[in-house]
């Protein structure tokens, strides 16, 4: 591994050293010609034809940009630039043995160019943009369509505003071209999409500039187009870069060694002892359910453990086992998280595999997008009938090419969102027939593109070419019903839904660089694709785009009709944070900027009319920000303390439980920070916006303490109703012989414990302890560098069924009497000890 990062981080440097050697030497370059400056519009574009050879300019060393230019030197510099041999005279009837001759018969009978009805092809006549279009299509292969009858020209110019390349100057399709404007439409064919403003069909026909509105998305027209798109070398490729012999469906029921058939119970047969009264997933939004590692349906748990789920008969506390296990059919499948509702417990994750793609015979070789390696990542869903906990059986799978970034459940339905990386690069005979994934889904049986080349969406301007995000339906209940889905070119990086909608954010960075002349934006921002969600249709929205980086889902929020995002803008170091509000088409409606300068977002919940935002430098600011008028985001009231809170969560309206670190301040004049040190459990009283407290906090241990919970929500368990709170900690002290007014601030503590902390908690009291339960043994915490301590035996999740707590492992499932945290029983899961030694 190690030797791979340092191969990754060594190829990351030679691309980086090559990018500014080039910058340097396009820099130091003098001007291609006496009239063409840096400061030129077209600078790059002409510089580009005369680096590769194809124009020399005048005797007098300039190159007239503002010339037009006829048909006899347009065909030339298209010949040249295509590399072709350059052979032939006589091929029309004013053509004949002039020195432009060769060039014009080597593209005619390339099938480049056409006379005139009349044989002749008129060389010294000023070629217009129709004509241009047409011969730049034909030269570099773009999109080949059928033309409009009543406009020859029309899917030609189309072709040019797939790459961006029609310039702002041409207005009217008749415009005799410049000698400049050629080169800026043969450069951006050539080197794919610019970041410079482009005209359109639609507003050459106007005869205006056009608009360019990236929020409105639109789809390709052919796999013809999506292959050339998708074939260009791209700039966006170095910095967005990522990330099957299909087995019949087999029933999975894997009852454990032990069991009889008087303990094959069924869900019917327990469901009268069922109190319904039972913990839940700590999730983001009401309604959405986000999948983990461990479930309970209030009589059974599950746990995802190694390539199995474990499932646990509960009830009653006192004598609990587990019943049965599931394992999965196929071969290095690695689950990641699961879903139980009903009948149904859902496994996503992925393996290492192969789906068969079906390949065109007879294509002309050329580089485009090669087909799928022999192994690729897939993605992969399971759906099991959990009826009859000792017969489960597979009900439904599902894969698509691709990796998972995401899923939601909200009611029957899964919804599943995956990126894929499309590859190019190399020369092949057969390409395949379309460049989309492919999925397969057991209700249909046979493997399919996940859609349509037409169907699939794209944003103009926009440089994410290579990959696709993909979003799924999959219906739980019902194994006929196949699945709702829809793709579009772009990628995501965290997702937020609501029950009807869903929301991916894409961060996108650039650099303040040149490359061959051009000005890389080095704006940082996230661009936010948005769909419709319901169990018959997923229809993209959308996107919009605000400055700066979310940091994961909690920095977004649905309200009504609005979207808010809390972003970190930073620049070679000058961080700011902000606060936008986006209207239901995701237009900006409303912003905050400037929030806290040179510190970053380390926290954000959003609940109703306000935000509260926690950033961080050297103290913890805790802001309240009011969003009743979504137009103007305003700061109501702000808190200094130390320390900084990683995730907020809400007690009630008007108070909210921060967990984080507690800080040090770092006393060096030369560097302004703090030194972590204990987990900080802090509860934020917000019933005066304008002057928020703390209330109630505790500090866990010293430097060194970390939770679970501090980087996934859903290692919390939290019940207002039954004041319950507990997380899993693995808990770090410095010996009380070397605590003293010397002590650095920089010093660790020794890791003494882990395991879950169990608190009671009220406005009155805050947090107190009801007590704390490891799954180590006395030799396993005394050895530190046990396995135990990270892997099988660390408690990882805590939840509750009636009076009962709950705490889990990979090794164990125990309970306890929730009053006073009392061991009641446990239960060994079966399957590997560690991760090294398996036993089935």
């Amino acid at each position: 591994m190690k030797i791979k990062k340092k191969f990754s981080v060594l190829i990351s440097v030679m691309f980086i050293f090559a990018l500014f050697a080039q910058n340097v030497n396009s820099e130091s370059k003098a001007d291609p010609f006496m009239d063409v400056s840096s400061e030129s519009e077209f600078y790059s574009a002409i510089w580009d034809l005369k680096d590769s050879g194809v124009v020399q300019g005048y005797a007098d060393g300039t190159f007239k940009p503002e010339n037009s230019i006829n048909r006899a030197e347009f065909t030339k510099i298209l010949v040249l630039a295509s590399k072709r041999t350059v052979s032939g005279l006589n091929c029309f009837d004013d053509v004949n043995e002039q020195w432009y001759a060769p060039y014009i018969c080597t593209a005619k009978e390339a099938g480049l160019v056409d006379g005139y009805s009349d044989g002749k092809f008129r060389p010294e006549q000023d070629i217009n943009f129709a004509e241009a279009s047409k011969i730049i299509s034909n030269t570099f292969g773009l999109i080949k369509e059928d033309t409009d009858p009543n406009q020859w020209f029309k899917n030609y110019v189309l072709s040019l505003e797939d790459y961006s390349a029609i310039p702002t100057s041409v207005l009217s399709f008749d415009k005799k071209i410049t000698r400049a404007e050629m080169a800026e439409m043969m450069y951006r064919v050539k080197n794919g999409y610019t970041q410079k403003a482009y005209n359109t069909f639609e507003s050459v026909s106007r005869g205006e500039v056009a608009k360019i509105d990236t929020v409105n998305a639109r789809n390709f027209r052919s796999c013809e187009q999506i292959q050339a798109v998708m074939s260009r070398p791209d700039y966006s490729s170095y910095y967005y870069a990522d990330d099957y012999d299909m087995e019949d469906l087999l029933p999975l029921a894997s009852p454990s060694e032990e069991m009889t058939g008087d303990s094959a119970v069924t869900e019917q047969s327990k469901s009268a002892e069922n109190e319904s009264d039972y913990s839940e997933t700590n999730v983001q939004v009401e309604g959405v359910d986000e999948a983990d590692i461990v479930k309970t349906d209030g009589e059974y748990i599950y746990v995802l453990k190694g390539n199995t789920v474990r499932v646990v008969d509960a009830r009653p506390a006192s004598s609990m086992k587990e019943v049965s296990f599931v394992e999965f059919p196929v071969e290095d499948f690695y689950p990641s998280d699961m879903y139980v509702s009903g009948d149904r417990l859902v496994v996503t994750g992925s393996y290492y595999g192969s789906m068969p793609v079906p390949l065109a015979e007879d294509v002309d070789a050329k580089i485009a997008v090669m087909p799928p390696y022999y192994s690729e990542d897939l993605s992969k869903v399971f759906v099991y009938d959990i009826l009859n906990k000792t017969d489960i059986k597979l009900f439904r799978d599902f894969e698509v090419q691709g990796s998972t970034l995401s899923s939601r459940k909200i009611g029957d339905m899964l919804y599943l969102v995956t990126n894929k990386y499309q590859y190019y690069y190399y020369p092949y005979y057969n390409a395949p027939i379309s460049p989309v994934p492919m999925y397969k889904d057991s209700s249909v049986g046979e493997s399919d593109y996940v859609a349509e080349c037409s169907d699939i969406a794209y944003l103009p301007g926009v440089r994410s070419e290579n990959r696709f995000l993909m979003v799924f339906g999959i219906p739980v209940d019902d194994a006929e019903k196949e699945v709702v889905k829809n793709t579009v070119v772009a990628s995501g990086d965290q997702i937020y839904a609501s029950t009807k909608n869903l929301y991916v954010a894409e961060s996108r960075w650039g650099g303040d660089f040149r490359i061959m002349g051009d000005i890389i934006s080095n704006e940082e921002k996230t661009v936010v694709h948005k769909f419709s969600l319901s169990p018959d249709e997923i229809d993209y929205k959308g996107n919009g785009e605000v400055p700066g980086s979310v940091l994961n889902q909690f920095s977004m929020d649905e309200n009504g009709d609005f979207f808010r995002l809390a972003t970190t803008k930073d620049r070679w170091g000058e961080s700011t944070n902000n606060i936008y509000v986006l209207d239901g088409s995701l237009n900006m409606y409303g912003k905050l900027e400037g929030v806290a300068p040179g510190e970053r977002i380390y926290s954000v919940r959003f609940m109703g009319d306000r935000a509260y935002m926690v950033t961080f430098k050297e103290t913890d600011p805790f802001f309240v920000i009011d969003l009743k008028d979504n137009s103007k985001p305003s700061i109501l009231g702000e808190l200094k303390i130390p320390g900084f809170s990683d995730y907020l969560h809400p007690y009630d309206e008007n108070h909210i439980i921060g967990f984080g670190k507690d800080t040090l301040p770092s006393g060096d004049s030369d560097w302004v920070g703090a030194w972590y040190q204990g987990m900080k459990v802090a509860m934020f009283d917000v019933t005066d916006v304008n002057n928020p407290k703390e209330m109630h906090k505790i500090v866990i241990g010293d430097r060194g303490t970390y939770s679970e919970l501090l980087y996934n929500h859903k290692a919390l368990l939290f019940d207002k109703e039954k004041e319950i709170m507990a997380f899993p900690v693995s808990l770090s002290l410095i010996p009380e012989s070397e605590k003293n007014a010397s002590t650095p601030a920089w010093t660790y503590g020794e890791t003494v414990y882990q395991g879950a902390y169990v608190y009671k908690v009220s406005l009155e009291n805050g947090f107190e302890l009801k007590g704390r339960a490891t799954h180590l043994t006395e030799a396993e915490m005394a050895d530190k560098y046990s396995y135990a301590w990270y892997g099988d035996s660390a408690v990882n999740r805590i939840l509750y069924i009636g009076d009962t707590v709950y705490t889990v492992s990979k090794n164990f499932v125990k309970a306890h009497n929730m009053a006073d945290m009392r061991d009641i029983s446990s239960a060994k899961l079966g399957g590997y000890t560690n991760y090294w030694n398996y036993l089935e």
